[in-house]
C-alpha cells in the first residue's frame, strides 16, 4: 500500500495542520468524526474532514487488517488511535522497517530546580543550568507537534517549579499532544491541579517509593513528602486526572510490592510503574546498598505477574526488557517486532532543561541541541539515533540474540555499565544465562 504514490500523497495531506484550530486533518477525522472523543469544532477543517472521512478510514482499515466497522470501535480507544496515527506517520517519513520508527513520546526535563534531594536522582537535581526560556520552550512545543509526537512527559527536577508549566502544558494540548506531568507530588495543591486540568492535563505520574512515611521521606530527601504526595494524588483523582505511581524498586522496598499495589489501588491510582535502578547520577554513591541482582529482579517480575491477577490495577515493570522466554515463544513475533522493545531513538527521545536532545532519559548521550539545530533534524539525521535504529550494529550477546529486533536490550543500561550504547544489555536474563 505504501508503495502506491497516490495513497502516500493522500496520507501526507492528512497530516497537514489547520491554521485555525492547530489540529491535523487526520486528527479531526479520527477524533471528531469517527470516534467522537473530541467535542471541539472547527468550521474550516470540519468541512474538509467530512469529505475525506470515508477514504481515510478505508485506508487505515486496510493498514490494520480490520473491517471499517471494526476499526470504528477500536478508534474509540484514544490511546490506540493516537499510536496508529503516529505509526502511519512513521512509515510515511521513514519507511517500513523493523522495528518501526515513529514519533511516539518525548520526555522533557523542563527544569532542574527541585524542592527535594532524592538519593537516586539520575540528573542530580537541584542544579542550575541555562534553561530554555518560555519562547524557546513554546517553539519546541510547535516542533514536537509538527513532528507528530503523541505524548510529552514534562519532568525535571520538579516541573511544577517552572512558572510557565501551565502555559507549556496548555500549548501542547492545543496542538493535540498529550501533556503528562511527572512530579514528586508535593506541589499538587488543589489550585495547581485545577489549573492543570483546565490546561488539558489528563495524566499525572507521581513518585512514591514506599507507603511507609519514614522510608519514603528518607529516600526522597525531605520531611512530610509522602503525606503531601498522597494529598496531591487525591487532588488529581478529584479533578478527573488519572494518576500513575512511579516506584523505584530497590533493596529497601522490593519485598513490599503486594502491600504497595493494594495501597496504590486504595488511594485511587490507575496504574503503578515499577522502575529498576540504573547506575546513573546520585545513585552511584549508594549503589551497593540499593541495587538488586538479576535473580532478584526476575523474582520480582514473576511475583508481579501473579499480583496482576490479584489487584485490579495496571502494573508495569521495566525489567526485563522483554518477557520471559516461555512467553516469548507464544507471541506473534511479526506483529510485536514492530514495537521493538527498547524504544530509545525509535519512538522516543529526551530533551534536557538546557536543550540537549538524547535518545532516552536514561541514555544520556547528547545528539544535538535545539538551540543550534531543529529537533526534526536531530531526530532524523543524528548518527547516534540512526545507530540505535539499526539492530545489526548491536554488539556482544545482543548481536546474536534471536529476539534482538523484538527487544534490543536496554541501551541505557548498556551505556551506564560499559560506556557503549550498542553493547549487550548487562541486566538481560538471557545474557546472564
Amino acid at each position: 500500500m505504501f508503495e502506491n504514490p497516490l495513497i502516500t500523497s493522500f496520507l501526507k495531506t492528512m497530516y497537514t495542520r489547520c491554521p485555525v484550530c492547530k489540529k491535523r486533518l487526520i486528527d479531526t477525522i479520527v477524533f471528531r468524526h469517527a470516534s467522537y472523543t473530541w467535542t471541539e469544532k472547527c468550521d474550516l477543517c470540519d468541512t474538509i474532514a467530512v469529505k475525506l472521512k470515508n477514504p481515510t478510514l478505508e485506508i487505515l482499515a486496510e493498514i490494520t487488517g480490520m473491517q471499517v466497522e471494526e476499526l470504528y470501535n477500536e478508534l474509540k480507544d484514544e490511546g490506540f488511535a493516537k499510536i496508529l496515527i503516529a505509526e502511519v506517520k512513521g512509515i510515511l517519513d521513514y519507511g517500513v522497517r523493523v522495528p518501526l520508527c515513529f514519533p511516539g513520546s518525548v520526555s522533557w526535563e523542563i527544569t532542574y530546580k527541585c524542592n527535594l534531594k532524592c538519593l537516586h536522582c539520575y540528573v542530580e537535581s537541584p542544579r542550575v543550568v541555562d534553561e530554555l526560556s518560555t519562547d524557546e520552550a513554546l517553539k519546541v512545543v510547535r516542533d514536537i507537534a509538527e513532528m507528530g509526537f503523541v505524548t510529552v512527559a514534562l519532568s525535571g527536577g520538579e516541573p511544577l517549579l517552572r512558572r510557565d508549566i501551565i502555559q507549556i502544558a496548555s500549548e501542547l494540548y492545543q496542538y493535540g499532544v498529550n501533556p503528562v506531568i511527572v512530579t514528586n507530588g508535593t506541589l499538587l495543591t488543589r489550585e495547581t491541579v485545577t489549573k492543570l486540568a483546565k490546561a488539558g492535563v489528563k495524566h499525572v505520574q507521581i513518585s512514591i517509593d514506599s507507603f511507609n512515611e519514614e522510608v519514603h521521606d528518607w529516600f526522597r530527601g525531605g520531611k512530610g513528602v509522602l503525606h503531601r504526595a498522597l494529598e496531591g494524588l487525591c487532588n488529581c483523582v478529584e479533578n478527573g486526572i488519572d494518576v500513575v505511581i512511579n516506584c523505584v524498586v530497590a533493596r529497601f522496598n522490593y519485598k513490599e510490592l503486594s502491600r504497595f499495589l493494594k495501597l496504590a489501588y486504595k488511594h485511587g491510582a490507575k496504574a503503578v510503574n515499577f522502575i529498576p535502578l540504573i547506575p546513573l547520577g546520585r545513585i552511584l554513591e549508594h549503589r551497593k546498598d540499593f541495587e538488586l541482582n538479576m535473580k532478584e529482579y526476575l523474582e520480582i517480575s514473576s511475583s508481579l505477574m501473579r499480583l496482576r491477577e490479584e489487584v485490579p490495577i495496571d502494573v508495569t515493570f521495566e525489567y526485563p526488557q522483554i518477557p520471559s522466554p516461555s512467553i516469548l515463544e507464544r507471541l506473534d513475533l511479526k506483529a510485536t517486532m514492530l514495537i521493538g522493545g527498547c524504544n530509545a531513538a525509535l519512538s522516543r527521545c529526551n530533551i534536557t532543561a538546557d536543550g540537549y536532545v538524547q535518545p532516552c532519559n536514561v541514555l544520556r548521550v547528547n545528539a544535538g541541541n535545539i538551540r543550534r539545530e531543529s529537533l526534526k533534524d536531530i531526530w532524523t539525521e543524528s548518527p547516534i539515533f540512526n545507530d540505535l535504529r539499526d539492530r545489526s550494529k548491536l554488539r556482544g550477546k545482543c548481536s546474536k540474540c534471536k529476539y534482538k529486533h523484538l527487544c534490543g536490550g536496554c541501551r541505557g543500561r548498556a551505556y551506564a555499565v560499559f560506556g557503549d550504547y550498542l553493547a549487550e544489555d548487562p541486566y538481560c536474563p538471557l545474557t546472564w544465562a
